[in-house]
C-alpha cells in the first residue's frame, strides 16, 4: 500500500519541519498557500520568504502542523502495524521524527507499507534530505536510519 505523496525538499537545513508541513498542506488540498516560507514564517513569527537565512532554525512539527491545520495528534514511539496501515489506507500520510546520534532530530513522512520477500514489514519513506527510501520498521524503531544514525522516536498523525 503507498499513497501518492511526496515531501518537497527543504529550502535550509533546518526547515524539515517546513518541508513536511507544506507538503502534507498541499498533498491534503492542492490549492493551499503553504509554502516552507510562510510556514516558517508564522511560526516563527519573523518575515522568511525574502530572506530565510535568519529562519534557518530548528522547530516543532506538531506546531507546524497546527498551523496548516493538518495536525491529527502526535505521540512518542512509533505507530504499530495496524496504525500504520489505517493511516495509509485512509490516505493520511504519517509524519516521524527520528533522533540522531548527537541528540538532534529530523522529520520524513512514511507514505506506504509492504512485506518483502522474506516477509519483514517495510517502510516507504519520504525525506526532505535524503528522498525516497525503504527501511524495515524494526531498523527505524531501533535506529538505523541512514546508515545507523536515526531512531523513530515520535508519530506525528495528519488529516485534511
Amino acid at each position: 500500500m503507498k499513497i501518492n505523496f511526496v515531501v518537497a525538499p527543504q529550502l535550509y537545513t533546518q526547515w524539515c519541519w517546513a518541508a513536511v508541513s507544506s507538503s502534507v498542506s498541499k498533498y491534503f488540498d492542492s490549492a493551499s498557500q503553504w509554502t516552507q516560507c510562510q510556514v516558517a514564517s508564522a511560526e516563527l513569527s519573523l518575515q522568511c520568504c525574502s530572506d530565510g537565512g535568519p529562519c534557518n532554525t530548528w522547530w516543532y512539527l506538531d506546531r507546524a502542523l497546527a498551523r496548516t491545520q493538518n495536525a491529527n495528534g502526535w505521540f512518542a514511539g512509533a505507530s504499530d502495524v495496524q496504525q500504520t496501515a489505517g493511516e495509509l489506507g485512509s490516505g493520511r500520510p504519517i509524519c516521524i521524527r527520528v533522533e540522531w546520534p548527537d541528540g538532534g532530530g529530523h522529520f520524513l513522512a512514511v507514505i506506504g507499507t509492504y512485506q518483502d520477500s522474506a516477509g519483514t514489514e517495510r517502510l516507504l519513506l519520504s525525506d526532505p534530505i535524503f528522498g525516497s527510501s525503504s527501511y524495515s520498521r524494526d531498523d527505524l524503531v531501533n535506529g538505523a536510519y541512514q546508515n545507523g544514525h536515526g531512531r523513530w522516536t515520535h508519530t506525528y498523525l495528519t488529516r485534511p
